[in-house]
């Protein structure tokens, strides 16, 4: 009996970690997307800075993941437990976040304008 009482206390801390992993990528992400939102201009130069911190936000995600792990212990020295975990995850998670809430944005914020065309309200 009480080896299910431990894997249900580990089962427990891993969907609080999950939970907090995601929340927290998706507070970021979406300031991300924001940030790429303003980015994101008609100027040949904007763009460009666009796909330049397009590049940037999917950085940790092309890296190995290894790689990411050791710069933040090594960088950061609280980056152990479980607030290290929710860290490591933020920092990989939240750029690719931010590129699909962009994309969103623009996608919907597109066919309201294009809506907005149609019944002559602009």
């Amino acid at each position: 009996m009480n080896e299910i009482a431990r894997d249900f206390q580990v089962l427990g801390f891993t969907f609080t970690q999950a939970f907090a992993s995601a929340l927290a990528s998706m507070v970021l992400g979406y300031l991300g997307a924001m940030g790429l939102t303003a980015a994101s201009g008609s100027r040949k130069s904007s763009a460009t800075f666009r796909r330049a911190l397009t590049a940037l936000a999917l950085l940790p995600n092309t890296l190995p993941i290894v790689f990411v792990i050791f710069s933040f212990m090594k960088y950061i020295p609280l980056a152990r437990g479980f607030i290290g975990i929710i860290a490591i995850h933020t920092a990989l998670n939240s750029g690719l976040a931010a590129i699909f809430i962009f994309q969103l944005l623009q996608s919907k914020v597109g066919s309201l304008a294009e809506v907005a065309y149609i019944e002559n309200c602009t």
